[in-house]
């Protein structure tokens, strides 16, 4: 008996009893609704049906060869029709059985054993595939994840360690310290140039500093008239010479994650926060002083801002050796010496290879200055 006989006289019934269970797909009757909704949530009934039309392409498929097999000699003539039939017939009888909910008939239940079992695991292979599709496209459309290895972390926490407050700090000459006694509207004024997320607040002088005051408390419109001293709160007094790692645990306790730095007469000496520990350890963030620790702007054509605090070795490394080495050690020290006297915003230095202009200026100290290249220096645009 060959296999072909065997195909025609078993698939067709069973697409005969597939029809008779769609039937009932609806049916109020426990048993006789299908099994195949209780096993497969209802919002997949498409993918369903799109399998079911398979199984009665091929049952069709069957028909025909067992149809040619036993030499009917209409085979070649209603074969094609017959299959291109089944497929779309299969989800119309889904549809009437959903509408008529007409009893399953019970006298051929046998019909449906081996459809039952097939059927679902047909459902549960395709599904898995699907399922096993979507989880290698969603890795493949994951972003990468940030650059860093353990050994990275490690070689950060190192160097962590042998760090104190004072590498860590924003200096007192980068940050915006507000009078006591300043209306708050004043100090807004004063604090928008340069944005952070607390300012250090003193009474007589810097080195009496009395805590910190959060930005937001300055732009609060209800307290425009009242005295900066109002909305002081105390912050953490550290000094300098404190590890970097005892830092780090004294900032994750304190209620606030800012803290004072003070020198070791006492007088103020700068601000740190916890992020500033935590770059250290797993690179720069986005923060706060972003703008601050990036102190060589280039704006294209040779000619870079740089910040009055800048080393000039700092400067010579990373663009290029034209600005000369003496008694100073920052760009604004470089001014005052070759000036000699206070700059003036606007000021002018003219060396063999570069040209310095004042930009941002206090009455005690350049802040920001703008360092050109001789056209023979300048470095190659990219």
């Amino acid at each position: 008996m060959s296999w072909v006989w065997i195909a025609s006289m078993v698939l067709p019934p069973l697409v005969g009893g597939v029809l008779l269970f769609l039937s009932g797909w609806d049916s109020r009757s426990t048993w006789s609704a299908s099994r195949l909704p209780r096993a497969i949530p209802v919002r997949r009934h498409l993918a369903l049906e799109s399998h079911l039309a398979v199984w009665g392409f091929c049952g069709g498929m069957a028909v025909g060869l067992g149809a040619a097999h036993l030499g009917f000699g209409l085979a070649d003539h209603w074969v094609l029709p017959f299959l291109l039939a089944m497929a779309p017939l299969v989800p119309v009888l889904v549809w009437l059985g959903r509408r008529v909910r007409r009893p399953y008939p019970t006298s051929l239940r046998w019909l449906l054993a081996p459809y039952q079992g097939l059927s679902i695991l047909l459902v549960v292979l395709v599904e898995s595939i699907g399922r096993w599709v979507h989880r290698r496209r969603a890795i493949a459309e994951a972003p990468e994840p940030a650059q860093g290895s353990p050994e990275d972390l490690r070689e950060g926490v190192r160097d962590l360690a042998s760090l104190t407050v004072e590498d860590v700090m924003v200096p007192r000459s980068q940050e915006v310290a507000l009078q006591a006694d300043l209306k708050i509207t004043d100090a807004l004024r004063q604090a928008g140039s340069r944005p952070f997320t607390h300012y250090p607040v003193y009474a007589e002088s810097i080195d009496h500093t009395l805590g910190l005051v959060h930005m937001l408390d300055l732009t609060d419109p209800t307290a425009a008239e009242q005295p900066v001293r109002q909305r002081v709160v105390s912050a953490l007094i550290v000094p300098e010479t404190m590890r970097a790692l005892t830092l780090l645990q004294k900032l994750a306790e304190a209620p606030l994650s800012t803290a004072l730095v003070v020198d070791e007469f006492g007088g103020h000496s700068g601000l740190v926060t916890l992020g500033d520990v935590v770059e250290v350890v797993i690179g720069d963030l986005v923060g706060e002083h972003e703008e601050v620790r990036r102190r060589i702007i280039p704006l294209g054509d040779g000619v870079y801002r740089v910040e009055g605090t800048c080393e000039i070795e700092e400067f010579n490394e990373q663009v290029r050796p034209v600005l000369p080495e003496g008694e100073y050690d920052t760009v604004a020290g470089l001014v005052l010496d070759r000036l000699g006297r206070i700059p003036q915003q606007g000021d002018d230095v003219v060396l063999s290879e570069a040209v310095l202009e004042v930009l941002e200026r206090t009455d005690r100290r350049v802040l920001w200055t703008q360092v050109t290249l001789t056209p023979s220096r300048a470095p190659a645009r990219s």
